[in-house]
């Protein structure tokens, strides 16, 4: 059985639902319609601390990944793009 986070323990199955559906998309509101759910609904729910950390830290995982293989395919750019170089 998956682990499940903390904090989507105390989202509703909805919010937990709709998360990666909004992620998914290439837009908020193509995602909150992906959902079913009112755009306004999603930005309502941004503004409760648990569902906003939830959020968040699913967007970090699925773009870090993308992040780096971006980094490591133009390294001298990314690092002159972040004043490191």
């Amino acid at each position: 059985m998956q682990d499940i986070p903390s904090a989507s323990v105390s989202l509703t199955r909805k919010q937990r639902r709709a998360i990666p559906l909004i992620l998914a998309e290439k837009s908020i509101e193509t995602g909150c319609r992906s959902a079913g759910i009112a755009k306004q609904t999603f930005y309502n729910w941004l503004k409760d601390e648990t569902f906003r950390g939830e959020y968040q830290r699913q967007q970090s995982q699925l773009f870090r990944p993308r992040l780096r293989h971006r980094e490591a395919q133009c390294p001298g750019r990314c690092r002159q793009a972040r004043g490191t170089a």
